[in-house]
């Protein structure tokens, strides 16, 4: 949850890098007023999150012929579309679009829109997790941006010195964030950028509590939040604060984790600031209250983080759904338009050498033989071309058969996901209401009855946070690899069977790293591991543990071993937690076994079959 408001956080940094209120203006003379009219509306309607009437409006312009538009309407439209995509979360779209972006700016030779690109692209890739790659685009803003110009509905090198300490946050490397850090806010200072030197505080903030230094961490937030007032910067203020809460929770002081609250409270309240600010604040006011035993205030701040945090995912998969069509609508439109100019070009071509043979015809019947046989020729190359249209039109269709049953199948998913929050997580919700409202009732009568049922309120906060965790991971568009599932299922091994000093061996075929995964495949295999994970850790009293997620023939095939004080199969019953790994197996139609001797340890293995990896044997 860390990294993805981080990644969100991003977003906001990157919206205020080229679409800031108080510098979107362009030059009316390199921009007709109808187009920057719409690009004026596009970012009115992405400041407020409704990023697909942004693309609606964007691509209003791009569906028209590519002659009707200049370069620098090219340039502006693309690079508008790369954020709304960037917004959305769609990072590889993002990247074509603003590589077409950069293609016109260097078509107009301009270093600041070059370096723009260059900014945006460096964001796409460090929400892509891949930092490394970001920093390198970063450097080649860097070097193109001037340090002091006010550049119009561009980006300025202090937005990048502060994207480059958002990547290094990534790469926890404190020191270089540091450094970033305060070269933007050193420029900001001098353009009088309170907005920059707002973000600037908060990245260096963060930097001190990756260094273990919360007084420092402190100071920079309490630095930061005084050029909120009077005026609260959107979103900077909590952001700040929730930096302020992290660094008071690890120094254990309640007084400014409470005041801290107080001081949000208003701020949650505003429709100014955005769902992620508000669900960063709120996740570490949770963690500290829950920190520090106030359970009280911690349960309705955890209620509203849930909320939050479905109301924005259920919101943007709409919208990201949304954009996706028109975008895929657009590209086909615009393929049909250009197969159209290729058909009406080999008629001109067509007439100009009809017309000549007649002519040559007129003069010589030689000559008019010599271009006969060329009107031959240029008809069988004609007739390949027809071909070839017809060939690529059924492959268009075939392509689009694709794209609608993914689609469906995205439907279908969202569907049953949503059904399953409903169920499983409402369901749990209200368990928790029932044993507060017994637990209010009796904690006079009898107060060891009010903590046991408060410590199960607990417990099963616990468990749907663990449960929308995993679901939100299965369904981040960044993690549909086998190969980030098994890096995930390694962490997890890491995390709880490395706190026992259980030694870990895995095994995994590379065959199927970057091979996608749906989503039911993700989440059940991901739960079966974890459970299996959970029983070794707590009742095995294993030493040593085998781990592999191997793929044969289509067939994948999971197996978790250890070496542990095992059980009799005759004794221990389905009902003991044994009967949920038959379920998520059959719901992947695999089969489960587990195989125990007492004194000889435990292996549970599930298979199945993915069909997708047919291709892998091709």
């Amino acid at each position: 949850m860390k990294q993805l408001v981080c990644s969100l956080f991003v977003l906001f940094v990157c919206f205020f890098c080229s679409c800031n209120k108080e510098t979107k203006t362009l030059d009316p003379n390199s921009i007709r007023p109808n187009v920057m009219a719409d690009l004026q509306a596009a970012a009115d309607s992405m400041e407020v999150s409704a990023n697909d009437v942004a693309e609606e409006i964007i691509l209003k312009h791009l569906n028209k012929s590519a002659d009707s538009i200049s370069s620098i309407e090219k340039y502006y439209l693309y690079a508008f579309e790369a954020e709304i995509f960037y917004y959305s979360a769609l990072f590889d779209q993002g990247i074509n679009s603003i590589l077409k972006a950069r293609k016109q700016a260097e078509l107009l030779n301009e270093k600041n829109l070059i370096g723009s690109c260059e900014n945006i692209l460096g964001l796409l890739y460090s929400n892509k997790n891949l930092p490394d790659t970001a920093l390198k685009h970063f450097r080649i803003a860097l070097n193109l941006l001037p340090e002091l110009e006010n550049s119009k509905w561009l980006s300025k090198q202090f937005h990048v010195y502060n994207n480059m300490g958002e990547a290094f946050l990534k790469l926890n490397q404190p020191d270089s964030v540091i450094y970033n850090a305060r070269k933007s806010l050193n420029i900001c200072k001098k353009l009088k950028d309170k907005r920059g030197m707002v973000f600037a505080y908060w990245t260096l903030s963060e930097a001190m509590l990756q260094k273990n230094n919360p007084e420092k961490a402190t100071l920079l937030a309490d630095s930061g939040i005084a050029l909120c007032s009077p005026n609260k910067i959107k979103d900077g203020h909590l952001f700040l604060l929730a930096s302020k809460i992290n660094a008071a929770s690890k120094q254990s002081n309640n007084a400014t984790i409470y005041s801290s609250l107080e001081a949000g409270k208003s701020d949650l309240n505003s429709t100014l600031s955005s769902p992620y600010s508000k669900i960063e604040f709120l996740k570490q006011a949770v963690q500290s209250l829950l920190k520090i035993g106030d359970f009280e205030k911690a349960a309705p701040l955890q209620q509203q983080l849930i909320n939050s945090e479905d109301k924005i995912r259920l919101k943007e998969e709409k919208i990201r759904m949304d954009i996706l069509v028109n975008y895929f609508q657009n590209e086909q439109h615009l393929f049909q338009i250009q197969q159209e100019k290729s058909k009406q070009e080999a008629e001109i071509q067509l007439t100009r050498y009809l017309n000549i043979s007649l002519i040559a015809f007129l003069i010589s019947v030689i000559v008019a033989i010599i271009f006969y046989r060329n009107t031959l020729r240029q008809k069988e190359k004609l007739q390949m071309l027809h071909f070839e249209k017809e060939k690529e039109d059924i492959q268009r269709e075939q392509e689009a058969l694709r794209n609608k049953s993914r689609l469906d199948a995205i439907e279908e998913e969202r569907n049953r996901i949503a059904l399953e929050l409903h169920d499983d997580i409402g369901s749990s919700i209200s368990s928790i209401n029932i044993y507060a409202n017994i637990a209010i009732e009796s904690i006079e009568i009898n107060t060891e009855k009010s903590m046991d049922l408060i410590h199960r309120i607990k417990q099963q906060s616990y468990e749907i946070a663990e449960n929308l965790s995993d679901l939100i991971w299965a369904i981040y568009s960044g993690n549909d690899t086998y190969g980030q599932l098994f890096q995930r299922m390694k962490n997890f091994s890491f995390e709880i069977l490395g706190a026992k000093d259980i030694h870990t061996q895995f095994e995994f075929s590379t065959s199927i790293q970057n091979h996608y995964a749906r989503i039911d495949i993700l989440k059940n295999i991901l739960l079966f591991f974890k459970e299996s994970v959970n029983n070794i850790a707590k009742y095995s009293g294993a030493t040593e543990v085998k781990i592999s997620l191997t793929e044969l023939n289509s067939q994948i095939t999971l197996i978790i071993e250890d070496n542990g004080k095992g059980f009799d199969r005759s004794i221990i019953i389905e009902g003991n937690g044994l009967n949920s790994f038959n379920v998520r197996a059959k719901s992947l139609n695999g089969t489960c076994e587990i195989e125990s001797t007492p004194g000889k340890g435990t292996r549970i293995s599930m298979s199945f079959a993915d069909s997708s990896l047919d291709s892998l044997l091709n």
